[in-house]
C-alpha cells in the first residue's frame, strides 16, 4: 500500500488490531448521522414514489452502472461518508465510528484542491484528523500533530476512491435482486444484495486492515441501496453487511453499515485551503 493510504490507514490498524474493549453508549457524532439519515428519509419519503418497486430491466441496469461512472468522473465533488463498524468476539466487543467530509475541486488535475476531515471514536476516545493537498504536498494536522508529505496526485485520488467506495456500483451485473422505483422528481432509487468481491474499496481496505481476505469471511448479509437523481448523478448510497470470520482461534463476526451523501452532485465546488504553516 502506498505511503499515504498507510498514513491514512494507521489508525485504523491500530484500533481494530492491537485489542478487544468494551464500548458503551452512543456518540455525540454517531446521533448527528442518525439525525441527518432519518432527515435524508424523510425529504426523500416526502418527495413521494411514481411507482412500487419492480424488477431491475438491462437498461435499468446500465443507468445504474452509468451513474457510478459519472459520479466518479466529478472534478468537483463534496461528499460525507460515514462507517458504523462493530465486531464481536466472544463476550467482549468493539465499536468504531468514523465520519470522512471531503471537498474537491479540479480533481485529477493539476490544478486539484482537496481538503477533508475525518473523525473517528472508539472505546469512549476520539481523533480528529485534517487533511488537504495542493500543489504537490499533502499535509495532515492528526490532533495537533503537523506533517507535509510530497505525494502524487494520483495517490490523493486513491485515498478518496476508498473513502467513497468507489468502483462498487461497476459490479452491478452481478448484484441480485436488484429492484427500481421510481419517484415523483424523477429519482430512482436502486435496491438489491451483492456479494464480497463487488462490496467496494473501503470495504475491501476494513477487511485488509483486520488481516482477512474472501477465503475466511463468511458474508451473512450485503445488501445495497443507491439514490440516483434525474441528471443522472448518485445522491446518496448505504450498505448494510453482516459476516463472521475466524481470529485467534475464535470466530468473530461483525456489522458494518456505511453512509455516502453527495451534496449537489455535478455543480462546482469552491475549497479554501488551511495555511500550510507550521506543517513540517
Amino acid at each position: 500500500m502506498k505511503k499515504l493510504n498507510r498514513l491514512m490507514t494507521a489508525a485504523l490498524v491500530i484500533t481494530c488490531s492491537v485489542s478487544m474493549v468494551s464500548y458503551g453508549g452512543t456518540t455525540a457524532y454517531l446521533k448527528q448521522n442518525a439525525k441527518e439519515s432519518s432527515a435524508a428519509a424523510r425529504s426523500t419519503s416526502a418527495a413521494g414514489s411514481a411507482g412500487e418497486s419492480r424488477t431491475a430491466t438491462k437498461a435499468d441496469k446500465k443507468a445504474l452502472a452509468d451513474a457510478g461512472r459519472k459520479t466518479r468522473d466529478l472534478t468537483s465533488v463534496e461528499v460525507q461518508t460515514a462507517v458504523d463498524f462493530g465486531l464481536k468476539a466472544g463476550d467482549e466487543s468493539v465499536k468504531l465510528l468514523m465520519i470522512v467530509k471531503a471537498k474537491g475541486q479540479d480533481m485529477g488535475k493539476s490544478s486539484m484542491k482537496y481538503l477533508t476531515s475525518t473523525h473517528m471514536e472508539m472505546a469512549g476516545q476520539s481523533m480528529d484528523t485534517t487533511a488537504f493537498y495542493t500543489n504537490g504536498y499533502y499535509y495532515l494536522d492528526s490532533d495537533g500533530e503537523k506533517l507535509k508529505l510530497e505525494v502524487e496526485a494520483s495517490e490523493v485520488l486513491e485515498v478518496f476512491e476508498s473513502n467513497t467506495n468507489a468502483g462498487w456500483l461497476d459490479g452491478s451485473d452481478s448484484f441480485k435482486d436488484l429492484k427500481v422505483r421510481t419517484e415523483k422528481s424523477g429519482s430512482k432509487v436502486f435496491s438489491f444484495s451483492c456479494d464480497p468481491s463487488s462490496a467496494g474499496s473501503l470495504i475491501r481496505n476494513f477487511n485488509d486492515q483486520l488481516g482477512l481476505s474472501d477465503s475466511n469471511i463468511d458474508m451473512k448479509l450485503l445488501y445495497g441501496t443507491v439514490y440516483v437523481d434525474s441528471s443522472g448523478y448518485v445522491t446518496r448510497e448505504s450498505l448494510d453487511l453482516k459476516m463472521d470470520f475466524e481470529a485467534g482461534g475464535q470466530t468473530a463476526s461483525t456489522d458494518m453499515k456505511i453512509e455516502i451523501k453527495f451534496t449537489n452532485p455535478g455543480k462546482a465546488v469552491t475549497v479554501t485551503l488551511p495555511s500550510t504553516a507550521g506543517y513540517y
